[in-house]
């Protein structure tokens, strides 16, 4: 607005000369400023008896400014030019009063001879819509008021803008980036599109509005789709930890030598009295959207190791116990059902042969519906060997003759003047012939194990020794036992691998039944009224990974927990040098302190207690005792909750 004198002396209220307050609302948007002002005020000026005083300014200012998607009632685009908008004033003023001092009944009195003051005001904004206003005034007062008056005078010309603002979200750019890169070609049926994001997805966050409140935002995906044609591609889409990268996994590989469509769009959503609600601009709930093309690649004639998410037999297993299960399955990571539509001319089984020729026929389903081929693992595979599993194509018929493309006609010979009978005959061969020969859509190598089934080797087992450890520096007692073995755990086994889905077959629990160190001294003092107190529960750990009871701090140790079956590698030998390693007297341990120090802070020295806290306040934690400790070893097929067998190890540390 201009100085309040301009305002004072045209005799009207400051804001209604504040011609930009809807416009300096918005307080986001980019421009430039500039002006200039004169002001001069002379102070109280005497001579003799009369005084005066003089005061007069000038100035103007202009800007001009990206007000973004901002719009004029009415009006459908934005203000300006492209969002661009510009504003000017200029005003000047005068001010003056003459008067004369004088003394009546002996006090001093002050009397303006003349007060008089005159401004004037230009303010404009342009263009689109163009807007300008004049004001013009005065007033004066002589004789001490015996003769005054004011006047005005107000021209406007144009239409002013009544604002809509946009949002402040309109200038925060959300999808940072979408592969593959727009008009890639050749791009593989494998691939994940992916989407990144500037800014996290569904988390809250807070800024500033155009209106000047800071308000409360978060980002929702509204879609994430692949197309072909019209036709939208099955799917699921996975995150990131910061949630600011997605994957689009497809359900079956991508349509191969198509032109494909991704297309990723986001909107913001504002939390209103605690609810979220979508954030609508100009009447239109606001949202960002990208969209990239490209053209797939050829699909593979098999599937790929690199497609199986696990598998039984796995590929690569060292240790396949023949008599552990008949299940047989492979698990694809994408879909690939074209594999298992051969046609006529083929039909597909499954084998399994060995490096002496011997074959394992069967037949298989594949489920497109969970991507997965299943079947019956034949009888008769033998222990110590090593094996393929194939899938295949083979020839529905036999290919018949080699020359059943060859035809025959007959010549008759003639001769002038002579009675021949003979004929000469000529073979062609028409066209060509092709013989199907038998294709291989899956091959994964295995070795059997000297073992036929899962809990045969474990009860193989030999325990060497057993004995209590102390973990330095908190002398805290574990358990260790040494146990000869002629055949370890393989990788799969112990750490699980991309085969088996990263899952561990192999699994040990402590079984507690006939504990005698847990049933005697730890169950009492720190399980047998958990939660403690009523809520007084473990604050440092998860116990839904080891239990509340941390029976799963178990764990097998060996020289080599990276063992794979390799055709090229020769086999393992000699003696596996497992540790099976007692760990729960650890967690009891840090249980026990975790609890008590909640105790002393909850009760701080002041008993009495419940009996229970009194219990953990007064006991010291009980050291580990000789006895029997027995472990479940248990094994599980890739991919299974189950527990498929399971055998014990009794650890007796001495």
């Amino acid at each position: 607005p201009p100085p309040p004198e301009v305002a004072d002396i045209l005799g009207m209220d400051p804001d209604d000369l504040d011609y930009m307050r809807d416009l300096n609302a918005l307080g986001e948007g980019a421009g430039f400023a500039f002006g200039a002002s004169f002001k001069m005020d002379t102070g109280d000026l005497t001579f003799l008896m009369f005084y005066a005083r003089f005061k007069a300014g000038a100035g103007f200012d202009i800007m001009l400014k990206d007000y973004g998607s901002a719009t004029c009632a009415g009006n459908s685009g934005p203000i300006g030019i492209n969002g661009w908008y510009a504003n000017g004033q200029a005003y000047a003023y005068f001010e003056g009063k003459i008067g004369i001092r004088v003394k009546l009944f002996g006090k001093s009195k002050s009397v303006n001879i003349l007060d008089i003051g005159a401004a004037a005001l230009l303010q404009a904004k342009l263009p689109n819509p163009f807007w300008m206003r004049g004001i013009v005034g005065g007033r004066f007062s002589v004789l001490g008021g015996l003769v005054k008056g004011n006047c005005r005078f107000e021209v406007t010309l144009g239409e002013e803008c009544q604002i809509q603002a946009g949002s402040v979200v309109e200038g925060i750019a959300v999808i940072s980036d979408v592969t593959p890169s727009d008009g890639s070609a050749d791009v593989d049926v494998f691939a994940t599109p992916q989407a990144v994001f500037n800014l996290p997805i569904g988390e809250e966050f807070e800024m500033v509005d155009v209106d000047g409140r800071q308000k409360a935002f978060r980002i929702k995906l509204d879609q994430f789709v692949i197309k072909n044609g019209t036709q939208t591609i099955p799917g699921s889409v996975s995150w990131n930890g910061p949630q600011d990268v997605a994957a689009f996994d497809a359900f079956d590989i991508l349509p191969p030598q198509k032109s494909l469509a991704v297309t990723v769009q986001v909107s913001f959503e504002e939390k209103v009295f605690g609810k979220w609600e979508p954030v609508s601009v100009k009447g239109q709930i606001y949202r960002e959207t990208k969209t990239i093309n490209f053209t797939s690649g050829n699909a593979p004639d098999h599937i790929p190791l690199t497609n199986v998410q696990y598998s039984y037999p796995i590929v690569n297993q060292l240790n396949y116990y023949v008599d552990e299960s008949n299940l047989g399955y492979i698990q694809l990571k994408r879909g690939q059902p074209y594999l298992f539509e051969p046609g006529s001319q083929w039909i597909q089984r499954g084998r399994i042969r060995d490096n002496n020729g011997a074959e394992f026929t069967f037949q298989f389903q594949y489920n497109a519906g969970t991507r997965q081929v299943s079947f019956t693992a034949p009888a008769g595979l033998q222990s110590n060997r090593d094996y393929t599993l194939e899938i295949m194509n083979l020839p529905a018929s036999s290919g018949g003759a080699i020359d059943r493309n060859v035809r025959a006609t007959e010549t008759a010979l003639a001769s002038d003047g002579v009675d021949l009978e003979a004929t000469i005959t000529n073979r062609r061969a028409e066209g060509t012939i092709s013989e199907l020969q038998e294709k291989e859509i899956y091959s994964a190598p295995f070795h059997s194990s000297r073992y036929r089934t899962f809990v045969a080797k474990v009860q193989g087992q030999q325990v060497n020794r057993s004995g209590i450890g102390l973990w330095r520096p908190y002398d805290i007692d574990f358990i260790v036992s040494f146990i000869d073995s002629d055949e370890g755990f393989e990788q799969a086994e112990i750490k699980g691998n991309g085969y088996t889905d990263h899952q561990a077959l192999v699994s040990l629990e402590a079984d507690m039944s006939t504990n005698g160190y847990y049933n005697q001294y730890i169950y009492s003092l720190l399980y047998q009224n958990y939660p403690l107190d009523g809520n007084m529960s473990i604050t440092y750990r998860d116990v839904e990974v080891l239990g509340l009871v941390p029976t799963k701090a178990v764990s097998v140790l060996q020289n080599n927990e990276d063992l794979v079956y390799d055709p090229a590698v020769p086999l393992p030998t000699g003696n596996a040098n497992l540790r099976y390693v007692y760990e729960m007297v650890w967690w009891f341990a840090h249980d026990y302190y975790d609890l008590r120090e909640q105790a002393s802070r909850r009760y701080g020295g002041n008993p009495p207690y419940p009996a229970p806290i009194t219990k953990i306040l007064t006991t010291r934690f009980p050291v580990l005792q000789p006895g029997s400790y027995p472990i479940y070893v248990r094994y599980r097929l890739p991919g299974r909750t189950e527990i498929s067998s399971q055998a014990i190890i009794r650890m007796e540390p001495k």
